[in-house]
């Protein structure tokens, strides 16, 4: 997704980055649409295409490292619960 431009902050609404990354791979009737280690936010509603796998990075806790990293999809559609 970084060649279509899809900000790893989380800062920037990435859905049609990420979107048009699983079309071009679609084109190609398979595939694998990486995304780095990094915060996407989705404002936006992104489909994975049949015979696409939409991956990420993840790095699991140790005793000496009990940091979680890796990717992490922000999904906010507005949508937010009423009290």
């Amino acid at each position: 997704v970084a060649d279509f431009g899809a900000d790893p902050t989380g800062s920037r609404d990435t859905s049609s980055q990420i979107q048009a990354a699983l079309d071009a791979a679609a084109k190609e009737w398979a595939g694998i649409v990486y995304l780095p280690e990094g915060k996407y936010l989705l404002r936006q509603k992104v489909t994975v295409p049949e015979n696409i796998t939409l991956r990420g990075d993840w790095k699991r806790p140790t005793d000496s490292d009990k940091k979680v990293a890796g990717t992490i999809l922000l999904i906010d559609h507005g949508q937010h619960i009423k009290k």
